[in-house]
């Protein structure tokens, strides 16, 4: 008889919901399932339920050789521990890694969710085929997860690719202690909050960026304005990061393809501007092709290097 296919098991762990989903190293996702996280119970009741879930994955499907956690940071991933993140009261100090492996006899590791959104675009997205990338996670926040010569970039502690904080101009809305930073002028909550920031009257009942981006849509004046200064402060950034790291492509999270071409034509505009020329005619600005299925996807990618790292 021949051997069941390898399989992987992902697990994609939030402050709102949990995903867990088995898939193949292909990328295929073979069944996902999703439960309300429930963070305030604290780590350990979501354990239980989160290995209770894996559990029954794992056995309804057989050939599951590694299972991987993304979860928001700070995460040292080398040691498979979770550290305190926001949007998960208590998680300080949580052996996370050493958790799973116990409790579904497998290998096992974790990862900053920016860093597992890279990997997953790099091995199954828009970055297909470069050995130098950056991704912009772009959503609630702004973090970047950086491939080099084939290599994922964790830096000391895991806390490399923090680009949400470069403060980019000495006013403008104050996200996590800090004005001006980029995270506040260019992600979800940073879009509206420079919209609030800028037009405090206009914007005073607006509840999400995405009624920001319908505004503009619109022709509406003030929503231009915001949209085209975030655009152009994006732009301005990744001429960094282009004449730091020279990548083959910048891979551009969710928000860029709500806004969608015309924000990102801004976007290279902008940094066209800025890096130098070489540099930025020979680099890629591309939108994430996972969408939605993201977390998922990064997810299985952090199984992979489990299942990977546990073969060598």
């Amino acid at each position: 008889m021949n051997a069941d296919p390898v399989k992987l098991l992902g697990i994609d762990i939030g402050g709102t919901k949990t995903a867990l989903a088995v898939g193949t190293p292909d990328g295929r996702i073979i069944e996902r399932r999703e439960f309300a996280s429930r963070a305030d119970r604290g780590p350990d009741a979501m354990l239980e339920r989160i290995l209770a879930e894996a559990r029954t994955l794992a056995r309804s499907h057989r050939g599951v050789a590694a299972v991987g956690a993304s979860v928001g940071g700070p995460v040292d991933a080398e040691r498979g521990l979770v550290l305190g993140p926001p949007n998960l009261p208590g998680w300080t100090e949580v052996h996370l890694a050493r958790e799973l492996e116990r409790g579904l006899e497998l290998p096992a590791r974790i990862e900053h969710d920016a860093k597992a959104c890279a990997l997953a675009e790099w091995r199954y997205g828009a970055g297909r085929g470069t050995r130098n990338m950056v991704f912009l996670t772009l959503g609630t926040g702004l973090g970047a997860g950086l491939i080099v010569n084939g290599q994922l970039v964790r830096g000391v502690d895991n806390l490399a690719g923090e680009v949400g904080h470069w403060r980019i101009s000495p006013d403008g809305p104050l996200i996590y202690g800090k004005r001006g930073s980029l995270e506040g002028w260019v992600s979800g909550t940073g879009l509206l909050a420079l919209a609030k920031h800028l037009y405090p009257l206009r914007f005073a009942g607006t509840a999400s960026a995405a009624e920001v981006g319908e505004a503009w849509r619109a022709g509406d004046a003030e929503a231009t304005d915001v949209v085209t200064r975030s655009a152009h402060a994006l732009g301005t950034a990744l001429a960094l990061l282009v004449d730091l790291l020279a990548p083959e492509a910048v891979v551009l999270g969710n928000l860029a393809n709500r806004l969608g071409p015309s924000f990102v034509e801004m976007v290279v505009n902008a940094m066209a501007i800025e890096a130098l020329p070489a540099l930025a005619a020979r680099t890629r600005i591309l939108c994430c092709e996972l969408g939605e299925a993201i977390g998922d996807m990064a997810a299985l990618s952090v199984a992979l290097e489990a299942y990977e790292g546990a073969r060598t």
